[in-house]
């Protein structure tokens, strides 16, 4: 399949939009309606309690005085908070537009201000700036903030909502995920990655979505003992192959280096990929890949450092780990969402990271975080929770408020092995019954990695 040009983020971390237009004037004249939109940063992944602030100015680059309307619309969890400023005011959070009158050659400063609070996760504050004079320029940005904290980072490198495929199957398997859709907020720093013990970054089909910048950091991420996951159906042939027009002499080394891998060629019409025997990860597993209209050309690997794990129908390999003192990495010819149907594509993320994250047995059997779940959830006024264990071993299971307080106290002993389900209505330790909102199930079993899961009382 011919490879598809689209423009990637500019290699500056500064971007401008400029919108013009041609208006009635005088004879002999011409009023020219134009503004650009500076914007130093659209992202960023903070703690709870941080505000972040997005720096921006509006510049009259016409001919003409022009009104610029200012509007916000948050998409947040409830306790979070987003506000708008200038260089005098910030305004409380119940102002949602503003307007502002600017002269030919002059600078709006307009700052977003991004706080989560409570609640774990991410939100979107998304701003236009719209001329009066000409209502058909304006311009729309999105700034995105993630809290530090999920086990799992997704990074969409993609089209937007491809990797969503992706991020619900870590979800369901129990584990605590987010997202990052780099197109729409930018890249990620170094130190953004380290808040995450395990980085997902899914290209699905797409050749152009892993710069010398996004290398570098992931690069340091690894280098720290970071845990990732790379998988793209061209991710690797597009930059290393030398007749792609992203070709990039650098990138082979990186993926040696950083991912234990090296690019052989196309796969043509590869639809299946089974694990190798042996494998920690994939032996046994016979997986489709043709899922969610992505990995149309996946791209056929070779371990250099690394490991083959995965491999197409035709014995070609299809995927690559590496395992290092303080790293591991596992590198995919396609990317994550074509696994098919979901359950597969569940099962498999849920073995990658059990692996990457140092969480596999000697008998293969997952740890019980990865089998954590709840039904009904959301729910009212019971839920069932679920989980397994490998043999007999002592735990717990309580239940905490966003505020990190113990309100339930579920189980706490032993337990045999095999599937346990311990039902909670709703009610703190004292039989109250609990105000609608979020809670976390939190499992500790004897041995293994404590794990989370979000539960949703319905009012």
């Amino acid at each position: 399949m011919p490879r598809r040009r689209r423009m990637s983020i500019p290699a500056a971390v500064a971007a401008a939009a400029t919108v013009t237009a041609l208006l009635g004037a005088p004879p002999g004249a011409l009023a020219l309606t134009s503004f650009a939109w500076e914007i130093a940063d659209r992202g960023a992944v903070t703690a709870l309690d941080v505000t972040s602030t997005f720096h921006t100015e509006i510049i009259n680059t016409g001919t003409v005085s022009d009104t610029y309307t200012v509007s916000l619309v948050a998409d947040l969890p409830t306790t979070w908070l987003t506000t708008m400023c200038d260089v005098s005011l910030c305004y409380p959070p119940f102002i949602t537009t503003l307007q502002y009158t600017v002269a030919p050659g002059d600078t709006l400063y307009i700052g977003v201000n991004l706080t989560p609070m409570l609640e774990m996760g991410a939100g979107t504050s998304t701003v236009t700036v719209a001329s009066l004079v000409a209502p058909a320029l304006d311009r729309t940005t999105v700034f995105t903030v993630l809290t530090a904290g999920p086990q799992v980072l997704v990074v969409g490198a993609g089209a937007t909502g491809q990797a969503q495929p992706v991020v619900d199957a870590v979800t369901a398997g129990g584990r605590t995920c987010v997202l990052w859709d780099r197109q729409v907020a930018g890249r990620l720093a170094a130190a953004e990655l380290g808040n995450f013990p395990a980085v997902i970054w899914d290209g699905a089909d797409e050749p152009d979505v892993l710069d010398a910048i996004d290398r570098a950091a992931l690069a340091a991420y690894v280098a720290g003992g970071g845990r990732l996951l790379a998988a793209g159906a061209d991710l690797v042939g597009g930059l290393v192959d030398p007749s792609s027009p992203f070709h990039d002499p650098e990138a082979a080394g990186w993926f040696a280096t950083v991912l234990g891998t090296a690019w052989v060629g196309p796969a043509a019409a590869a639809t299946e990929v089974s694990g190798l025997p042996g494998d920690p990860i994939a032996a046994g597993l016979v997986l489709a890949i043709d899922g969610n209209g992505v990995n149309a050309a996946p791209d056929v690997l070779a371990a250099q450092g690394g490991v083959p794990c995965l491999a197409f129908a035709g014995g070609q390999t299809a995927g690559v780990r590496r395992q290092a003192a303080d790293s591991r990495t596992l590198c995919l010819g396609f990317g994550c969402a074509g696994f098919d149907p979901a359950g597969d594509r569940e099962l498999f993320l849920g073995a990658a990271l059990d692996w990457l994250l140092g969480n596999v047995t000697a008998t293969g059997v997952p740890a019980a975080g990865r089998r954590l779940s709840a039904a009904p959830n959301p729910f009212n006024p019971r839920t069932r929770i679920s989980f397994e264990t490998r043999s007999r071993t002592a735990g717990s299971l309580a239940v905490f408020d966003l505020r990190g307080r113990r309100v339930r106290t579920l189980f706490d002993g032993a337990l045999g092995a095999g599937a346990i389900e311990i039902d909670w209505d709703g009610r703190d330790d004292n039989g109250r019954p609990l105000p609608g909102g979020t809670y976390v199930a939190h499992l500790a079993l004897a041995g293994e990695p404590a794990a989370k899961l979000k539960l949703t009382l319905a009012q």
